[in-house]
């Protein structure tokens, strides 16, 4: 008996997610994760921040009212691309569509504005207190690090292919 349209256990399955895909998914949870942490320790610092200003508002250096000021701003925007960032991962790994693909590149996109922003928001207020931009750029990088690799597997080759090639 000859079976058509497949061999003996069924129709061939479609090419499976490709690791490139996974791999920036996962990345995507990783890179939410680390920025949910950061911007809970943002939200509290200023807060420490705004309190302090509140017991000696002469005796507060410059920064410290910046960074009162522009600390809880930046926290909800940062939970926002958390938000943004679990979004893209979860459409990458149920979705093979378009949409799935523009929302990870943006989500990661994101990430690298918000942390140019940070590594001159820092070297800004914290510059004039201390020499310590070293220690900023690594911090930058740190952070830039995981959407910077994300891109790199979606933005090139198989990941690419998997969601901007034809439908199968």
């Amino acid at each position: 008996m000859q079976l058509y349209g497949g061999g003996p256990f069924g129709p061939p399955r479609p090419p499976g997610r490709p690791g490139q895909v996974v791999g920036a998914a996962v990345l995507a949870f990783v890179q939410g994760a680390l920025v949910l942490i950061a911007s809970l320790y943002v939200w509290f610092f200023a807060s420490v921040a705004e309190v302090a200003i509140e017991e000696n508002p002469t005796g507060a250096p410059t920064p410290a009212y910046q960074f009162a000021e522009l600390g809880p701003t930046l926290a909800i925007v940062q939970l926002a691309s958390v938000v943004l960032l679990v979004a893209g991962g979860i459409l990458a790994l149920v979705r093979r569509a378009r949409i799935s693909w523009l929302v990870l590149i943006s989500a990661q996109a994101v990430q690298l504005v918000i942390t140019v922003y940070w590594a001159v928001q820092l070297q800004d207020i914290l510059g004039r207190i201390v020499e310590i931009g070293s220690v900023l750029a690594v911090f930058a990088l740190f952070f830039a690090a995981f959407p910077l690799i994300s891109l790199g597997l979606v933005l090139f080759g198989t990941g690419r292919r998997w969601f901007t090639g034809p439908q199968a």
